[in-house]
């Protein structure tokens, strides 16, 4: 909806703001994941995430090929 809302396109998931919403660096998303871990009050890793990410749409009945 951002990105749409901005005129904008970027095949990244997560993007940088600015001109051209290219990836993030890999800094920047250990920075965002630390922040949420504090905010949260626990530790994870990234790579959870995208497990999670997977389960909640297997979970929700989405075909494996899309996920």
């Amino acid at each position: 909806m951002f990105l749409t809302a901005h005129g904008a396109t970027s095949d990244a998931l997560f993007f940088k703001l600015g001109s051209d919403f290219g990836h993030l660096s890999s800094n920047s998303i250990r920075g965002i994941k630390d922040r949420v871990a504090k905010a949260v009050g626990t530790t994870f890793e990234l790579r959870d995430c995208r497990r999670m990410f997977g389960q909640h749409y297997k979970d929700n009945h989405m075909e494996m090929e899309k996920i």
